[in-house]
Parts: structure tokens; C-alpha cells; sequence
């Protein structure tokens, strides 16, 4: 990653990263760096603007992936070192919940709990090709408690909320086994899509007319496809074409697209999860890695629109 200088270059941060993968690499300018993703294949040389205070930002959101803050290190050549960040919104600890991070084989790894305060740290390490479990163990306020582990140059691996399920979540730091630690949060202002770990992704739906006048009746849903909330609903009002912004967590959504006057004339483009089509449309796409969730999409027939439906929908992956 190469970074030039200009007028004002003081001013100047950028962050890559993604809701799967998390923070990647941040710096200023000018610099090269270098950085990887999904492992350590290279060292990872894209590091933080120095600041007063790198740890938190003004809203609150920790930089807890860009260094290991503790004084732990792995014995082991090919484990890593990453953080569990353990929040508390009312900022009195955990009251009593703990969290135990196993192999799911068995064995042990970790343990522990936030004592005190509204955020707090620990270290662990972990190996890539092994899945792993985590059991949240509950306390008096369980309503309070959130938890994430992650490594700067990695990114967010697995995160939780309250008590989980008695068999506990799993997760891996390379995608060795499904991930069922993800946070399924719908209200967008946790953190929204500011880049932050945990934080939603952007993504485009490019909406296309072909007459160059609107989709004439015809109309789209997202929703996620657990909690059935609508996350963006709209229309191609006029012209050829409009670009539709949303901010989506990790989980599993449903795109739908109705017929209007002319469905021959609508087609659409969700590049960010692979899938596109005409009208009508039933189409299905992951953010992050939720279980059970292939990306598929159906074109249907349409008798009353005086044509057939729009292009065929492709299966990316999300």
C-alpha cells in the first residue's frame, strides 16, 4: 500500500478492513507499507497514526487490533497472539459472567472475565487450522456483556453478546471451521459502518433501466433473513440508473425484487455479494460468514409485464 504526500498530509489517516475480516491495516501518509490478509504471510508494516491516546476514539471504539497490549507471548512457532476485548455497558464488569475459550476437541485454552470498568483485555494463543469454542458462563447482568476476539493484521475472528448457548460457539483465525460467534445486531447505530471492528459493511445496489425511465411500479427489499427486519427497501424513481448505499452486520439477508409495468426493463447489481438479476427476483446472500447461508438468486416468470424477467442472478459467495 503506497500513500503519497499532499498539501496537508497531517491530516491524512485510511483503514482497509472488512466485517469478516476486521481492521487489516491503517497508517497516514505518505508511507508504504505492507500488510496481508487472513494470516501472516508477510509482516504487517501498516501501523497506526501516532496520537495522544491510540487505544480509543472519541466514540468510544477501541483500536484493540492494532498491537497486542499485554505482555504475553506464544511459546509455540506457529500460534498467534490475539485479543479478547470484553466490553460492559453499564461499565461495572461482567458481575460473575466468565468466558472459557476451548478446542473443540477438548482442551482448554483460556479463561477469564472483566472484573471491574466498562472495557478490559486479555491475551491468548491461538492456532490456525483448529476450531475452537467459546462458553460464556453467566452472571448477574448478562444483558450487559459483549466480547470480541481479534488481531490486528487478522482482523475480528469471532465476537458474542450475553450469555451463549450451554455447547457454547465456535470459531477458527482462518476459516478452518464454520464461525457461529457473530453478533447479529440490527441496530446500526453500534458503531454503523465507521470501520470500527464489528462494525457493519458497506454495500452498492446499482439499480439499471434500460428505457431510461424508472422501474415503473417495480421495487426491492433487503431484509435479514433471522430477525425479518427490513434493512433498506426502495425504487428506481426515474432516469436509467441510481446507486443504493446500505450498512449490513455479519448475518444472512434475503434481496427481493417485485414486478412492475415493464420488468423486461429492470435489472440490478449487488456486486459486493456476487448476485444480480431482473424482475421479479428472490435472491438470498451472506455478510461475513453466518451459518447456513448460501448465496443463490431466482428470476421468475412475470405474466404482466410484457416481457420476460430481467438477467439471470449469479451464486457468489458472501
Amino acid at each position: 500500500m503506497t500513500v503519497a504526500s499532499g498539501y496537508w498530509s497531517s491530516e491524512i489517516s485510511w483503514e482497509v478492513g472488512s466485517s469478516s475480516a476486521g481492521l487489516v491495516a491503517t497508517s497516514g501518509a505518505p508511507v508504504s507499507c505492507d500488510f496481508s490478509v487472513g494470516g501472516t504471510f508477510c509482516a504487517n508494516t501498516c501501523q497506526p497514526v501516532s496520537s495522544d491516546d491510540d487505544d480509543i476514539d472519541d466514540d468510544g471504539w477501541y483500536y484493540y487490533f492494532y498491537e497486542s497490549q499485554g505482555d504475553d507471548t506464544c511459546s509455540a512457532d506457529d500460534q498467534a497472539l490475539f485479543t479478547v476485548a470484553m466490553s460492559d455497558s453499564y461499565g461495572d464488569g461482567w458481575n460473575g459472567a466468565e468466558y472459557t475459550i476451548s478446542e473443540v476437541a477438548g482442551a482448554e485454552v483460556k479463561d477469564g472475565t472483566l472484573t471491574s470498568g466498562n472495557y478490559g483485555e486479555d491475551h491468548v494463543c491461538l492456532h490456525d487450522d483448529v476450531c475452537y469454542s467459546v462458553l460464556i458462563n453467566p452472571g448477574s447482568y448478562d444483558n450487559e456483556v459483549t466480547w470480541e476476539i481479534g488481531k490486528y493484521g487478522v482482523g475480528l475472528v469471532a465476537a458474542g453478546a450475553g450469555e451463549n448457548s450451554p455447547m457454547g460457539c465456535q470459531f477458527s483465525t482462518n476459516g478452518f471451521c464454520t464461525t457461529t460467534c457473530t453478533v447479529d445486531d440490527d441496530d446500526d447505530s453500534s458503531g454503523a459502518c465507521s470501520g470500527m471492528p464489528g462494525s457493519g459493511s458497506s454495500y452498492s445496489l446499482m439499480l439499471y433501466d434500460s428505457a431510461g425511465d424508472g422501474w415503473n411500479g417495480a421495487g426491492y427489499t433487503v431484509k435479514n433473513k433471522n430477525s425479518g427486519s427490513i434493512k433498506s427497501t426502495g425504487t428506481l424513481g426515474a432516469g436509467m440508473s441510481s446507486q443504493e448505499d446500505m450498512c449490513l452486520p455479519v448475518g444472512c439477508y434475503t434481496l427481493e425484487v417485485s414486478s412492475g409495468g415493464h420488468a423486461d426493463e429492470v435489472s440490478w447489481f449487488l456486486g459486493d455479494a456476487g448476485i444480480s438479476g431482473g424482475a421479479p427476483a428472490n435472491c438470498q446472500f451472506a455478510v461475513g460468514n453466518p451459518v447456513n447461508c448460501p448465496s443463490y438468486c431466482e428470476v421468475e416468470e412475470d405474466d404482466n409485464s410484457g416481457g420476460g424477467g430481467g438477467g439471470g442472478g449469479g451464486g457468489g459467495g458472501g
